[in-house]
């Protein structure tokens, strides 16, 4: 009976020892074999033998281990702390990449929103209602060139009220210039800061607005034939002095003619060759060329009767 479930010893029975009384072999022997046993089973302070069994510590901490050295030596809080502790570089090397910080970082490559399935969306969020943009910058070194806005900090009051879009183009030094484009949220109204030139393709205008209420006029000047949008006050202005110097007979030009006996209704065109002119009482047929459309007469019955009250305007 080397050990209790407890671990502690008690001799075998009937083998302790009476002073001046004979000491009978056989229980003599059973002792030296119980104590024997007891040894056996013992932890070996010398490291001769392994365990046969699990170690129960029972609660109980293993103290003044040396830190391992082989796969399967125990592993003390020391050495833990020092070779598993996290820090920037041991999580990294772990890794194989180092991994972003969600509170703000920079990255170095590439990155690519790839999922397998469903959308590939990059979320700016906000999360105040006034005083707050969701912006996108490109930039030289850490300059700032352009950027684009997908929700100013126009408050959100309603109605589709605030957080408009818009491009800033910014100078070498990382100062804004300016917004380049803008959209409205609500309206959907869009404006351009600094013009807007169409290298193809045409613009179309729907919808029943007009195209524009507010361009500013160019300077009037004799014989402007650019391509630039022009203003009813600019087309005013500029009219008399273009239909004033406009020759005889070519585009754009008026000329009092007949059409005979032709009767003839106003917004009518007609071959020049088959209308008659006067000058001085005479009457000349074929003299005008091209085609001209009827204006109106100066008499009330010049439509009717072909007289030469008739006024015509030269188109093509």
């Amino acid at each position: 009976m080397p050990r209790d479930s407890s671990g502690v010893y008690t001799v075998p029975a009937g083998t302790t020892a009476a002073t001046k009384t004979l000491i009978s072999s056989q229980a003599y022997n059973t002792f030296l074999t119980d104590i024997a046993s007891a040894m056996t089973n013992s932890l070996n302070v010398q490291g001769t033998a392994a365990m046969q069994a699990v170690l129960n510590m029972g609660n109980f901490k293993i103290s003044n281990m040396t830190d391992p050295a082989s796969a399967q030596d125990a592993v003390t809080l020391n050495y833990l702390s020092n070779t598993f502790a996290p820090s920037a570089a041991k999580v990294n090397g772990w890794l194989g990449y180092t991994p972003a910080n969600k509170a703000g970082d920079t990255f170095t490559g590439q990155v690519t929103v790839a999922p397998a399935s469903a959308a590939g969306n990059i979320v700016l969020e906000k999360t105040a209602l006034s005083g707050q943009s969701a912006n996108v910058y490109g930039a030289y070194g850490a300059t700032s060139r352009w950027g684009i806005t997908l929700g100013d900090g126009t408050t959100e009051g309603g109605s589709n009220t605030g957080s408009n879009f818009g491009i800033v183009s910014f100078n070498d030094a990382g100062a804004a210039i300016g917004t380049v484009f803008s959209i409205v949220r609500a309206t959907g109204a869009a404006t351009f800061g600094y013009g807007l030139t169409i290298s193809g393709g045409g613009l179309a205008v729907t919808g029943a607005s007009n195209f524009a209420t507010s361009l500013t006029a160019p300077t009037p000047a004799s014989g402007d034939n650019s391509t630039n949008v022009a203003t009813t006050a600019f087309v005013e202005a500029g009219v008399p002095t273009i239909t004033a110097a406009l020759a005889f007979g070519v585009p754009g030009s008026y000329a009092g003619a007949s059409s005979g006996s032709a009767v003839i209704q106003p917004g009518s065109t007609v071959a020049g060759s088959t209308l008659l002119t006067y000058y001085s009482n005479t009457t000349t047929s074929g003299a005008l060329s091209g085609t001209w459309r009827y204006m109106g007469s100066s008499n009330s019955n010049g439509a009717a009767n072909g007289g030469a009250g008739q006024i015509y305007l030269r188109t093509i």
